[in-house]
């Protein structure tokens, strides 16, 4: 999913539009893990920066019951008196609340060394006004990116989670942990995915 990520941004924007169905990632012999959440997320970014010809998409398995499982990984999983919701389902879901209509090109340039570990995009909402960077770091350490140009506001405002690669449960940012914007340089943490509020004009 990661090396996927840039699938699209070639794609024959005169050829037929894409519905991206059922799509999920996995580590191996680790379904629902953070890392695959993760990966799942650097594809994301990919989609949203090809929005033009990915006019659709589509994450599945959805729901399984527990103990009545045909396939893995599935997004969320219950049995009669609980519901367990994946690192995939968090990330989905920060995606989907933190979206817009239209692409916004960023002169964010990601090391070549960093590639198929380290994705950003940015989208605008036409009604609101607001934008939104998403950025993933799949790398164990901090990677540092270098975002002049990006208007990041009078205060960083940042949803996202991290952890570590078999973790079954998404830890959401605290202080101590999350991204940090030190003049035109923002630090991401450790396996982390982020949403952060900017300003578009």
């Amino acid at each position: 999913f990661r090396t996927n990520a840039s699938r699209y941004d070639k794609y024959d924007r005169k050829g037929p539009k894409v519905f991206a169905g059922e799509y999920a990632a996995h580590a191996k012999h680790d379904p629902n893990s953070w890392e695959a959440a993760l990966s799942e997320a650097a594809f994301m970014t990919g989609l949203e920066r090809n929005a033009d010809v990915v006019t659709m998409t589509s994450y599945a398995p959805l729901l399984c019951k527990e103990g009545h499982h045909n396939w893995n990984p599935n997004m969320i999983y219950f049995d009669n008196a609980n519901i367990t919701l994946t690192p995939s389902y968090h990330t989905q879901r920060l995606f989907s609340v933190n979206n817009g209509d239209s692409y916004v090109e960023t002169q964010i340039a990601v090391d070549a060394t960093l590639k198929n570990r380290v994705a950003a995009s940015v989208v605008k909402d036409s009604k609101t006004g607001q934008a939104y960077l998403k950025v993933v770091n799949a790398l164990p350490s901090t990677v540092e990116l270098d975002v002049a140009g990006i208007d990041f506001g009078s205060q960083l405002s940042v949803d996202g989670f991290y952890g570590k690669p078999g973790d079954k449960a998404v830890k959401h940012f605290d202080a101590a942990n999350a991204p940090k914007l030190q003049g035109s340089t923002l630090s991401l943490p450790p396996y982390s995915v982020s949403a952060i509020k900017v300003v578009v004009k």
